[in-house]
């Protein structure tokens, strides 16, 4: 029974006293300092960091400093507070032409690819994936496929599935 006493006694007293993490984060985190790392981080000054630029740096090192500040520990494995890893960066040519039937198509977006010229036959291949291909024959052919995926033909998408789509010399991605 005394046992019993304790053990009630211990959680009464542990639930009393104790601090919910609501409770806790309002006597640590200060209002005023959360909106200042929120202004510096979103400041014009970091140029609006994009990836490798001068203001992308300036805010690694800010959150860095931040986090030695408020004594967190840096990564043990490399002894900083930064993961390394790597980036490609794709953008489109500065000016591209595309002529079909002997028409300009203004409204087009070269993804990248080498300066061609062709004439000749043009097939469709659905959005360009593997099973795409099963049924057409595509040599000595422009293929045209649509850009991105059948589950998102969005901008992003198109840049993002072109590495597993099957590539073709003469290949053209079209947005509907």
């Amino acid at each position: 029974m005394k046992n019993l006493f304790t053990i009630v006694l211990f959680l009464v007293a542990t639930f009393s006293f104790g601090q919910s993490d609501k409770d806790m984060a309002q006597e640590t985190v200060q209002q005023n300092t959360l909106k200042a790392h929120i202004y510096f981080l979103a400041d014009d000054l970091l140029e609006g960091r994009g990836t490798g630029t001068k203001g992308n740096k300036i805010a690694a090192s800010y959150l860095a400093n931040s986090l030695r500040k408020y004594g967190i520990q840096p990564n043990p494995l490399t002894g900083d507070y930064y993961q390394k890893f790597s980036l490609s960066q794709t953008s489109q040519p500065e000016s591209s032409l595309l002529k079909l039937a002997g028409s300009v198509v203004a409204e087009q977006v070269t993804l990248d690819g080498p300066a061609m010229e062709f004439s000749g036959s043009a097939v469709v291949a659905g959005y360009g994936l593997e099973e795409d291909y099963a049924s057409i024959n595509v040599t000595d052919k422009i293929v045209i496929v649509k850009a991105g995926k059948p589950e998102a033909a969005n901008a992003r998408t198109a840049y993002r599935s072109r590495e597993e789509k099957k590539s073709s010399p003469g290949k053209m991605e079209l947005r509907d």
